[in-house]
């Protein structure tokens, strides 16, 4: 599912044990509790 490009970045869960990669134009947030990736 596809979403439109937002300037902010929205991050659902910040404080869990996952890591977030903003590169310019590309962002991913890894849950690793769940093992998804969210983009």
């Amino acid at each position: 599912m596809a979403k439109a490009r937002k300037p902010k970045i929205e991050e659902q869960k910040p404080e869990s044990s996952g890591a977030v990669v903003r590169h310019q134009k590309l962002c991913l947030s890894v849950d690793t509790d769940n093992k998804r990736l969210y983009g």
